[in-house]
């Protein structure tokens, strides 16, 4: 990994279009689809790209909405992998032809198909819609196959644990194995504390939770022939990391926030760009769990630009991007309780810190006290690779080097 390659983000969050076809009950996207403004044009995207490839971005997740409802979505898929650029495309897997199957598996895409039931009943309760769970588990089949056959792409189906599917976690489990997908993933509902969605878990959901949990990690432990990804909230959560007052609130790790100082490192790795072309640090600054109108004001704070106005590259390398990412050294938990308050990446930033003061110690160690401001990533690299210490080049020994690339390993 060149010095260079990582002046931009290594990975950035594209909405492509805000239209969605279910109507799920833990999320309000799908009341986005009237906003009266113009998404963005293939050739935006295409200029995007463009920019992103000569920062060195190296991947490219896709959402929205629905993405396979955006017109033009496979010339899109194409374009990005034409790049030299990793695509990974979350769906709902409703409009999965074989057609797009066979351009995301061609283009070494990840797939990650959210549905949240292993059965047609659960999932029509929590997606809103009637009668598709078959042919989505149809279209999943046509997705391994076609892996099978190019011995290309990675294909993911997601689980929101909530109120309504906690007993059918380990079923979900069953479910993937029979489908023979490569990853089967838990996640943790979002807005749990917005009453009207009923989503949310009480004192004897709680208990259940973690049993479920318990479940999980020994089916992980044992499983050879299938992935199991349970993301760091859920494991928490059955360490009593995370309480239920936190679960209640729908803030899961304020209070971790609280207890460990850490910066955000995510605004050095990452951004989102939403299907106008705005540009936010990440998903959870965009409200993106509430309606459009409701979450506009809180949003218009956060949003850094729009790439139709300048492009993508002054955005991120800008003075309202930079004097952000310096404010939150470390996290301002308590100025944006609703951003950062249900932000899963806590325990990444938690372990990255850790290394990063440790590699300090070790620069320390090796050179003698350095005046290094260690505030982002970008510091670190430019600090230890591009400005020569003590005025004079110097080879860095080999253990010191894997300690800093080890840094962007996540």
């Amino acid at each position: 990994m060149s010095l260079y390659s990582m002046i931009g983000p290594k990975s950035i969050q594209l909405e492509i279009t805000n239209a969605c076809n279910l109507r799920c009950t833990m999320c309000d996207r799908w009341k986005w689809d009237s906003t009266p403004r113009e998404e963005l044009s293939n050739d935006d995207l295409f200029s995007l790209f463009d920019d992103l490839s000569n920062l060195g971005t190296q991947h490219i997740l896709i959402s929205g909405g629905e993405p396979l409802l955006r017109k033009g979505f496979k010339d899109i898929i194409r374009y990005i992998t034409q790049k030299g650029i990793k695509v990974t495309v979350i769906t709902n897997g409703v409009c999965l032809t074989e057609d797009i199957a066979t351009t995301l598996i061609q283009s070494d895409a990840t797939i990650i198909i959210s549905l949240d039931g292993s059965n047609e009943e659960i999932y029509s309760k929590i997606r809103g819609r009637k009668g598709l769970f078959s042919s989505i588990t149809k279209n999943i089949d046509t997705l391994v196959r076609l892996r099978d056959i190019n011995k290309k792409g990675y294909i993911s189906i997601h689980f929101v644990i909530q109120k309504h599917n906690l007993n059918d976690a380990s079923s979900f489990f069953n479910l993937g194995k029979k489908l023979k997908v490569d990853t089967i993933s838990y996640g943790i509902v979002h807005g749990s504390h917005i009453p009207e969605r009923d989503v949310g878990f009480d004192k004897e959901d709680y208990s259940k939770l973690k049993v479920i949990i318990k479940t999980l990690l020994d089916l992980k432990e044992k499983e050879q022939n299938i992935q199991i990804d349970l993301r760091k909230e859920l494991i928490a959560l059955y360490d009593e990391q995370i309480q239920l007052q936190s679960l209640e609130s729908g803030l899961l790790v304020a209070e971790l926030f609280r207890e460990n100082p850490v910066p955000c490192l995510s605004l050095n790795y990452w951004a989102l760009i939403d299907a106008f072309g705005d540009v936010y640090p990440c998903c959870y600054a965009y409200f993106d769990n509430l309606d459009y109108e409701s979450a506009q004001a809180l949003r218009s704070q956060l949003c850094f630009g729009n790439i139709r106005e300048t492009p993508f590259q002054k955005i991120w390398m800008g003075e309202k991007f930079n004097q952000f990412r310096q404010s939150m050294n470390p996290v301002k938990i308590d100025l944006y309780p609703s951003v950062c308050g249900n932000c899963g990446s806590f325990f990444f930033f938690k372990e990255k810190w850790d290394n990063i003061c440790k590699l300090k110690q070790k620069l320390n160690d090796i050179y003698g006290h350095l005046e290094l401001n260690l505030s982002s990533i970008r510091d670190i690299i430019l600090n230890c690779f591009a400005k020569p210490i003590d005025r004079a080049p110097r080879a860095y020994p080999a253990e010191l080097e894997n300690m800093i690339r080890q840094l962007f390993d996540f």
